[in-house]
């Protein structure tokens, strides 16, 4: 029997997936436990995310390294860009072997003809010094791709989405993951459209579905870990 929109389910992410129709989502985002990649790929996970996309839908996939290598060839036939979250501030105390990680990578997969809004709804920082633009009041003078001047409103669409983005990760629990409500507002502001459908089949703590519902979204969400689910049926509940 098919989901319905606007509801989460205590559930593997295959079996899911496989009651969305085809073609319904707008955005399906990936975001599992970043060891198991190689396995559910292996499984299908792509394919079957692919399937239940519109063909103007978005698929954001989660990882870092040194999972993120098998992933980025995978994906190759539908990749378009990468967005770098920087979730720490310090990253972990010592590392003796390796680099301290203070970064994940978001893939972003779409068709020829995808949704895409540029602007992320944050008002835009006027303290920034760039001496390619100019502050006139209310307005933003810059240049486009042919070196055309042109003007935009500040009050309009805020700012203007960037591959790196700086978002301190915030645990709302020690046991549950959650990514920041800031971020989750972020990428589906740029990549659904209002009242569109986004799914998480790997959901944790709920945020991107509680997110997507407070954007005037559709949501589906699941998980399998009964934790996550309970945690996220009570903030979606109390909203």
């Amino acid at each position: 029997m098919p989901v319905e929109p606007n509801t989460i389910h205590q559930k593997d992410c295959f079996d899911l997936l496989r009651e969305i129709g085809d073609g319904t989502a707008d955005l399906v985002v990936l975001d599992p436990n970043y060891q198991d990649w190689d396995d559910l790929l292996a499984r299908g996970l792509f394919e079957e995310s692919i399937r239940v996309l519109k063909p103007t839908g978005n698929i954001l996939l989660f990882t870092k390294k040194p999972y993120d290598l098998h992933l980025r060839n995978k994906i190759d036939p539908l990749f378009r860009n990468e967005l770098i979250w920087k979730y720490k501030k310090n990253g972990n105390w010592y590392s003796h072997r390796m680099p301290i990680y203070t970064y994940q990578k978001i893939y972003w997969c779409c068709h020829a003809d995808f949704f895409y809004n540029p602007q992320t709804g944050i008002p835009h920082d006027r303290t920034l010094g760039d001496e390619r633009r100019q502050d006139q009041g209310d307005e933003f003078i810059g240049y486009g791709l042919d070196e055309q001047l042109f003007t935009i409103d500040y009050a309009y669409g805020g700012q203007w989405l960037k591959d790196f983005l700086d978002i301190p990760r915030k645990r709302e629990n020690k046991t549950i993951p959650t990514k920041p409500t800031e971020l989750c507002q972020i990428l589906i502001r740029c990549f659904s459209p209002l009242d569109g459908l986004v799914v998480d089949p790997f959901m944790g703590g709920g945020n991107v579905v509680f997110t997507a519902m407070r954007e005037r979204r559709r949501f589906i969400g699941g998980d399998t870990d009964e934790a996550c689910f309970k945690f996220a049926s009570e903030k979606i509940a109390q909203r």
